[in-house]
């Protein structure tokens, strides 16, 4: 019970900590910002702060979604070996849409790529029509302790958008990063 209980603490506190620089990267970013850790195998979604636009993403707080379909989840993985991603992730990747990557050695390359880069970019691989950045938030031992991420519409969310919501992102997650201790 008390190991579940620092549990708890710990992502609350990644929440908490983060909370702040995920609601000035909505209002700069005009979109969707979550939260994710990882948990069981997944991506599980803490927090989510929503824009006004007409168009925006499903909620997911408290949901998990597939790590190797997902912006948040290749950024989990990029704090992983690549064994453990193996682990984690199993032999066989699920197919969401024709852009899903499902083959392990590929997802490996991509999570490779992410973790030099310090983000990842995926467009239409979880949902058609739906893109999303994300970036790491590292604890005081640089271990990925959970994501920040800003997802939108395909149709709307792309080019210099993208362009500029990367940089905030990865802004917002190393500033959610110190406040966590990382330096």
């Amino acid at each position: 019970i008390l190991r579940l209980a620092a549990a708890s603490t710990a992502r609350l506190d990644v929440v908490q900590e983060s909370r702040p620089f995920a609601r000035l990267l909505a209002a700069d970013t005009g979109e969707t910002v979550n939260i994710a850790v990882l948990n069981n195998g997944a991506a599980l979604y803490l927090d989510q702060i929503t824009v006004t636009p007409a168009i925006r993403s499903n909620n997911w707080v408290g949901q998990w979604v597939p790590l190797h379909a997902t912006s948040n989840g290749k950024a989990l993985l990029g704090g992983l070996t690549d064994e453990q991603v193996r682990a984690e992730v199993g032999p066989e990747l699920a197919v969401y849409t024709p852009a899903t990557v499902t083959d392990v050695d590929q997802l490996l390359a991509e999570i490779q790529e992410t973790r030099e880069r310090g983000y990842v970019v995926v467009v239409d691989e979880l949902e058609m029509g739906l893109t999303a950045v994300a970036a790491p938030i590292r604890d005081v031992h640089g271990d990925v302790v959970a994501t920040l991420s800003v997802s939108g519409p395909t149709f709307r969310f792309t080019g210099d958008k993208v362009e500029a919501a990367v940089e905030r992102t990865v802004a917002a997650a190393a500033d959610a990063s110190r406040r966590l201790g990382h330096r």
